[in-house]
């Protein structure tokens, strides 16, 4: 089904001004914007978001020290992050060449560093006097860190992107080795690896690369400096260095049967070089870097229901300050858990068992970009960050990663925080799925606002569906089916979880803020767009997470049964839904739990069959950790729940998981049923508008002529005034089971069709 909503292009509501910004502030999902006037800059201004951001409290969650005050986080050797290759700090904005969209930056020593441009092979800067300042970015700071990262110290040479990028360049990924970082790429197919070091000599410093070069049955050409001609070392096999007219300095290696190796300097004065080391020999696997494992004590939930909330404590004290916002998780075949951390850690927690007496936490990786999806294929570790899917090998079984394969890294990193990667999925012929952020994002930014699918071998991506703001979360299912869910905002006027469909279009047509906007098209408000399978009111999910299929027989609900996380309100739903002719549409129930954290992500764990989510505190939300990851945990006893919804032309009919009281369900003042419409525009959000008046705001009452129950006691058939497609219907109940549990409940759905 398409629905189509038309209105004038929203006129943005200023609050206040200061020094010719408008800032605004919308107390919905967390999205509180700061933007230049742009009649005047026309471009964003961030650090007024993190002001805002730092002075905000939630209502309801417990205050916290804030984040600039935790001790420094061990980086690891390297970082993968927007580097910016300016002087001084900068807040994450437009584009401009300073900024090195995807930059690893790599620490040399203990008091040097340089950022390798993994897109145009070149080293960005190299610099002395520590490695990089993080102190505002998310990977210290709140998830809306409006920095990137950038040098400290003294600043010893820098490139620009200027043509730089070899022909056929591609980026293949990181080795670490101890301290040693090897980068390895290729250029026109013939594979490079590439050692960054540092070299003193009487007071003066260079900074070097050691290349080993494999075969090649052509000429290369690489960029290797700028104004600071270099001095070079060969090993074997032949190259030389050519200048040309703008002082760029190029490395030429001429055809060549068998491996070459050399060495040159890049920045800095000129120094004898010290003999060079193949960069292979690093590339097996070196000694462990975190040897010391952290065990924590789980402890058990004791709600009185089918379900309870068991929580796995978290190390949140450990030897290297790693703060751990659960940012998504899976397992391995043999039921550890793998977890990454917005800081950009992965970690393997093992000793998962009924007590949880006692968790070891291994640290795995670190220095991933805002991993935000993390999925195990074949006990391998796959991570989304924003700038790639990287896969990580531990070559030599230490519980370490020793190569950080860069998988896919097809999407383009946008400079705005809000710029967002999330989850990491696979169907049955072993496909990535994905989605990226459409909020504050240049529309004209190709895949942006969509749902992505990558090829299992990594060679391809390709866009699936379109149309998303800000989808913190989505799915697929064992029979390949795709869910994703969308946060309130600009054309989206409330959460909601929409059944994708390939090629599909969900609403969001891009952020009427940017200046390019009405330039991508002005009319994007007017299209068509697929309905989703159900709305949800704020009150009910501010912030929506990803969906999780049950893929357990163990757990109470049956496989194949669909859940959805609430990252705002730390809640878990149940989604019933149906399908009216080809059409989807459902509704959802919000179990009676509460968790610690923002749950955004969950899997089922192979070996006990129960359901591990994890989450953290970054955005709004009614959180009271930073993170958390928990187990809901089957009890065993009656599930006092609905299971089923579907929409009758006269009227709702629900199941039940148990019989119920037959004299209160056929009570109709035991039940209560409203519906009401949103509007789509171009302004943040909707309020609730009648469906019999559409001029007026309000809900709609839907009277209950009678309710019927079936014969098994399980089903409730409402009678009700011959019902159409609306957007948004509530139906309260207050009933017992046949075994006199209270069932005090509310179901939230959509009816995009009726039989």
């Amino acid at each position: 089904m398409r629905t189509t909503a038309s209105s004038k292009f929203g006129l943005i509501n200023k609050l206040t001004h200061h020094d010719g910004f408008t800032i605004r502030r919308r107390n919905f999902t967390g999205c509180y914007c700061a933007w230049m006037d742009i009649r005047k800059m026309k471009t964003f201004l961030f650090p007024v978001v993190a002001g805002l951001l730092a002075q905000m409290t939630v209502a309801g969650a417990e205050a916290k020290p804030k984040p600039a005050g935790r001790p420094p986080m061990d980086l690891g050797p390297a970082v993968s992050f927007i580097f910016n290759n300016a002087p001084t700090n900068r807040a994450l904005g437009m584009p401009d060449e300073r900024l090195v969209l995807k930059a690893l930056s790599i620490r040399l020593g203990t008091n040097a560093g340089v950022a390798f441009d993994t897109e145009r092979l070149r080293y960005a800067a190299g610099w002395t006097g520590g490695f990089i300042d993080v102190r505002k970015s998310s990977i210290v700071a709140s998830a809306q860190g409006s920095s990137p990262v950038f040098p400290i110290g003294t600043k010893v040479f820098s490139t620009s992107p200027s043509g730089a990028k070899p022909a056929g360049a591609k980026y293949k990924g990181h080795y670490l080795h101890g301290d040693q970082v090897v980068l390895s790429y290729s250029i026109d197919g013939t594979d490079i690896l590439d050692l960054p070091g540092i070299e003193t000599e009487n007071g003066v410093t260079a900074f070097t690369r050691t290349l080993r070069i494999n075969p090649s049955d052509k000429p290369l050409e690489l960029f290797v400096s700028e104004n600071s001609p270099p001095s070079l070392t060969v090993v074997s096999g032949g190259a030389g260095i050519e200048t040309d007219a703008n002082g760029r300095t190029l490395l030429k290696i001429p055809k060549h049967d068998r491996p070459v190796l050399l060495k040159l300097s890049v920045g800095g004065e000129t120094v004898a070089l010290t003999a060079p080391v193949d960069p292979e020999q690093f590339t097996q696997g070196g000694s462990a870097r975190w040897t010391t494992p952290v065990t924590t004590q789980g402890k058990l939930g004791n709600e009185p229901g089918a379900y309870v909330v068991d929580t796995l404590a978290l190390p949140e004290t450990n030897p290297w300050n790693s703060w751990m916002r659960i940012s998504a998780l899976d397992f391995f075949n043999d039921g550890r858990c793998a977890v990454s951390t917005l800081s950009g850690d992965v970690w393997i927690v093992s000793g998962i068992d009924a007590g949880l007496q006692k968790l070891t936490w291994k640290r795995f990786a670190t220095g991933l970009y805002e991993p935000l999806g993390l999925k195990i294929v074949n006990d391998t570790v796959h991570v989304l960050g924003r700038d790639r899917i990287t896969r990580l090998r531990d070559f030599n079984g230490d519980g370490e990663a020793d190569f950080y394969e860069s998988f896919n890294s097809d999407l383009d990193v946008y400079p705005t925080y809000h710029a967002f990667i999330f989850d990491l999925h696979t169907d049955t012929a072993g496909n990535f799925y994905f989605v990226a952020d459409g909020n504050m994002v240049d529309p004209f930014l190709p895949y942006h606002g969509s749902v992505l699918k990558v090829s299992a071998d990594g060679s391809k991506m390709e866009e699936f569906a379109r149309g998303f703001r800000a989808a913190n979360g989505m799915s697929v299912g064992p029979n390949n089916e795709v869910t994703c869910s969308d946060n309130q905002g600009h054309w989206t006027p409330s959460s909601k979880i929409s059944w994708i469909e390939h090629g599909g279009y969900y609403g969001y047509g891009g952020d009427p803020r940017q200046p390019k906007f009405a330039a991508f098209d002005k009319e994007r408000h007017t299209e068509q767009y697929d309905a989703p399978l159900c709305w949800i009111p704020m009150n009910a999910d501010n912030s929506s997470g990803s969906q999780i299929w049950v893929t357990s027989d163990q757990w109470g609900l049956p496989r194949g049964s669909l859940l959805h996380t609430s990252y705002g309100k730390c809640t878990l739903f149940s989604v019933m839904y149906e399908d009216v002719g080809g059409q989807k549409q459902g509704g959802v129930w919000q179990f009676p739990l509460k968790f610690s954290s923002g749950i955004m992500r969950g899997r089922f764990n192979p070996k006990d069959g129960q359901l591990y989510v994890g989450g953290l505190k970054g955005w709004q939300t009614v959180a009271r950790e930073d993170g958390a990851l928990q187990r809901v945990r089957y009890t065993g006893k009656p599930l006092q729940q609905p299971v089923a919804l579907h929409i009758r032309t006269n009227g709702v009919e629900i199941t039940f998981a148990t019989p119920l009281n037959p004299a209160l369900a056929r009570d109709v003042a035991n039940y209560g049923v409203a519906q009401w419409n949103y509007l789509r525009t171009s302004i943040y959000g909707s309020d609730s508008w009648s469906v019999a008046d559409p001029k007026k705001k309000g809900e709609d009452e839907v009277a209950v002529k009678s309710a019927k129950l079936s014969a098994d006691g399980r089903t409730v058939f409402l009678e009700t005034q011959p019902l159409q497609p609306v957007m948004q219907m509530r139906v309260k109940y207050s009933l017992e089971t046949a075994d006199g549990a209270l069932l005090n409940q509310e179901i939230f759905n959509t009816i995009n069709r009726v039989k």
